[in-house]
């Protein structure tokens, strides 16, 4: 696990107004998910971020359960998971994991197994960038987590 794409590179994208470039630039390189890129692309989106969000928060939507949207083996699922833990461990920083807010809901679009590291080492808060698709989401947002993220999103 590299350090090419981290949290902070996303911080200063979003300084320079760029935030969903760097995502599109990290889902088509590092993230290896151009089919969320794409998606994105096909309405227009509100993002936040990147944040520090409190874990607890959000959902997995890949992983070894039955319930996933997108199920996956769990030998290749705790594999990755545990790759990630050690990259943890010996202090490598992480991209932002990509969540969508809808319907009252922040599910996991982009870093599932970087989330299941992050829980199982402990961490209370991760990097996120969150999106919203359509005025009463983003209206549910702003209102659920008013001060969390920086005003003008």
């Amino acid at each position: 696990m590299g350090d090419s794409e981290t949290a902070e590179d996303a911080f200063d994208a979003a300084r320079d107004g760029q935030i969903e470039r760097w995502i599109h630039r990290y889902l088509n390189a590092e993230g290896n998910n151009p089919a969320l890129s794409e998606g994105l692309k096909r309405a227009p989106r509100a993002y936040f971020g990147p944040i520090h969000f409190p874990v607890a928060l959000l959902h997995r939507c890949c992983g070894p359960e039955p319930s996933m949207k997108y199920p996956e083996p769990r030998e290749s699922f705790e594999r990755r998971v545990e790759r990630i833990g050690a990259a943890i461990e010996a202090g490598h920083a992480l991209p932002p994991l990509i969540v969508e807010y809808a319907d009252d809901v922040l599910t996991l679009n982009d870093g599932n197994h970087r989330y299941e590291a992050l829980l199982r080492s402990g961490a209370d808060t991760c990097v996120v960038i969150i999106w919203t698709t359509g005025a009463a989401d983003l209206r549910a947002f702003r209102q659920r987590f008013h001060g969390m993220y920086s005003p003008g999103a």
